[in-house]
């Protein structure tokens, strides 16, 4: 089971809505007739209800990177939150939430140039190029790296 601290809200009088304590997300290992083996990724993209539960906010841009959305959903799957979710005016088309084995979360996102902000002057998912890379400061060289190993051609932000 991956680790994942789950977040907490204040109410209006300054109380907190939610203890925060670890919830626990699908293994990334697998027990078999030889033992434990690794599952065939050392990553969890989030559903849409783990992504509500999980992800803690806080986040901000971390860097990104430039490639297809079919590469990128090769890589990651279908994304966590898709177009049709997200609401017309969004500035946002597609978003995966990403938790590595070690509990580190982050998102990818294209960001203000797809169909939901800019109608249809925006690029259609397909043709989506520019991917923003949102997670905790701290963790950016983590994520960064974890990002290269995948095959992205990634940038910090300056």
């Amino acid at each position: 089971m991956v680790n994942v601290k789950a977040h907490t809200r204040k109410t209006k009088k300054g109380r907190t809505g939610v203890k925060s304590h670890v919830r626990k997300l699908p293994p990334l290992w697998e027990k078999t007739d030889r033992g434990m083996k690794r599952n065939r990724r050392n990553f969890l993209v989030l559903t849409r209800e783990q992504s509500n539960l999980f992800t803690p906010g806080g986040d901000s841009l971390q860097g990104g990177f430039e490639n297809s959305y079919d590469e990128v959903k090769r890589v990651f799957g279908e994304p966590t939150i898709s177009q049709k979710e997200f609401s017309k005016g969004s500035k946002t088309d597609a978003e995966w939430n990403v938790v590595l084995d070690d509990g580190t979360h982050f998102s990818i996102y294209n960001y203000k140039d797809g169909n939901n902000y800019l109608g249809a002057e925006g690029l259609p998912l397909s043709k989506i190029t520019d991917w923003h890379v949102g997670g905790r400061h701290g963790d950016t060289n983590k994520i960064m790296s974890f990002l290269k190993e995948k095959g992205f051609n990634v940038g910090g932000v300056n």
